[in-house]
């Protein structure tokens, strides 16, 4: 199964869901020298709306594919992603507040922190009111040593 095939059988089951940090990071890898672990590279993931996490586990057992899921406190995730070879990506703003989400994957923190630092077109101001809303604002600027 192609990456398209499973983004339109995760869609066509309705799953609120784009791919994750890391096939993001595989496409800015260059760009903005990031650097993953190499046992990564291989991996495929998907950003999934909290709701949507056990039926999008549910599915995948059907399909032969190593796919991380992380988890996202936001719903509507396709309406903010990024584009990239027909494929939505979930957006850098959505991919920090996922980050209080999924403390289990050391290389998210380590990913996410790289991004921060290098990419120049982040939306602050939109991750700080919806981490406000959420009650996260805290362990973000904690994880991220933002003052």
């Amino acid at each position: 199964m192609n990456l398209h095939d499973l983004y339109y059988e995760i869609k066509r089951n309705g799953i609120d869901a784009v791919f994750g940090l890391l096939s993001l990071s595989k496409i800015l890898i260059h760009r903005f020298k990031i650097e993953i672990d190499h046992e990564l590279l291989d991996k495929y993931d998907i950003l999934v709306y909290t709701n949507d996490f056990e039926r999008l586990k549910e599915l995948i057992k059907y399909f032969n594919i190593d796919l991380v899921i992380e988890i996202s406190p936001l719903c509507n995730l396709e309406s903010r992603c990024i584009w990239i070879n027909g494929l939505p990506h979930a957006s850098i703003e959505d991919l920090i507040l996922a980050i209080p989400y999924n403390l289990d994957k050391k290389w998210y923190i380590s990913i996410i922190k790289q991004l921060c630092t290098k990419c120049k077109f982040i939306n602050w101001s939109f991750v700080k009111d919806i981490a406000i809303r959420l009650g996260i604002l805290s362990k973000i600027n904690q994880i991220l040593k933002i003052q």
